[in-house]
Parts: C-alpha cells; structure tokens; sequence
C-alpha cells in the first residue's frame, strides 16, 4: 500500500512547530546561513518578561553554541560583547504586542562571525530589559537556546522525500547512520 509522507510528517511535527512555545524561530529548521527570526513569549519560561510595560525597552544578549563550545553553556561569538547591563540598539528586540518580542538575524554564520569549518549547533539567546535586571529565561532559569545544525539535516531529508511515495516498510537516511523507518498507518 502507499502513503504520502506528508500526513505522517504533520502528524510528527505539529507539536514542534506550535505557537505556544516559550521561544520559536523562522524558518523551522534554519540553515547557518539562513535569515531568521526568534520570538519569545514572556507568558513562558520564568516570566521574567511578562506584562512588561517598556515594550520597547527589550534587548537581546545573543550567541552560539558549536562544536568547539566546551558545555552547552560555552556561549561563542557573542554580539557586541559588551556589558550586559546596558542597552544597545543593534540588540533591540520588537514588540509584538502580547507579551511576545522577536528578533532578527541576517545570515546566522556572517551575524555571529562564526568561521567556516565550525558547527553552529545552537542560538543562545536571551531578551531582557536594557538594565538587564530582568530578564527572559527558560522556567529553570537556564539560558533560551534555538536548535540549528541538527534540524536542518532532518530538514533536508524530509523535503527531498516529500514528494515521493513510500511502501510500508521503507526507510530513508536522515542523518549519517540512523534511519527513519516508515509505517503504514
């Protein structure tokens, strides 16, 4: 029997690309070189944010996580590396109204300054006000990451395999040694 891989893609993904999420990017599954755009939602996470009046007092304090990062808290070519405390208007964040404020990024690799060769796993990121006395984080009070190098390997393969029908059973490669196998539903 044959499907379209679509159904089952949607059926799998709809819960990663909901818009309840404490932090979301666009694109889905960016590439290093891709643009995007990261949205917190202060409702989220510590609240640190939440009903924050100064819509436009919001920064980020951004930076990345590859493979050469010692931890996952080993942030890498942080922007403007500067005192957190302050504002900086190349790091102001847009209001969205709703307690929701997004930032932009312009080619993540170029953005960041990261060289090629190295491995941008993660966007680190955080929105906070521009004293920097409160500030948006993950409900464990751990730093907001957003995946990029993973995803965008299952990205691909999925929209080279679209299109194509699949009988039960088969699989396709997804990353170098693992496989998603395929079932008839």
């Amino acid at each position: 029997m044959k499907f379209f891989l679509t159904g089952f893609l949607v059926a799998i993904f709809i819960p990663f690309t909901g818009k309840t999420q404490l932090l979301s990017i666009t694109p889905d599954f960016p590439k290093d070189n891709d643009n995007i755009s990261i949205t917190v939602d202060a409702s989220k996470g510590n609240q640190g944010l939440f009903n924050y009046a100064t819509v436009s007092d919001v920064y980020v304090h951004t930076g990345v996580i590859t493979n050469l990062s010692t931890s996952s808290t080993d942030w890498r070519y942080v922007k403007f590396n500067q005192n957190f405390n302050q504002p900086n208007a190349q790091l102001q964040a847009t209001s969205l109204g709703a307690n929701r404020w997004k930032f932009d990024i312009t080619n993540i690799r170029a953005y960041y300054g990261v060289p090629a060769g190295e491995t941008i796993q993660k966007i680190s990121i955080l929105f906070r006000n521009g004293a920097g006395t409160t500030v948006q984080r993950n409900a464990d009070a751990s730093d907001m990451t957003a995946a990029t190098s993973i995803m965008s390997d299952l990205s691909d393969a999925i929209k080279k395999s679209t299109s194509s029908k699949f009988e039960g059973g088969d699989s396709f490669l997804i990353e170098d040694g693992s496989n998603l196998s395929l079932i008839h539903i």
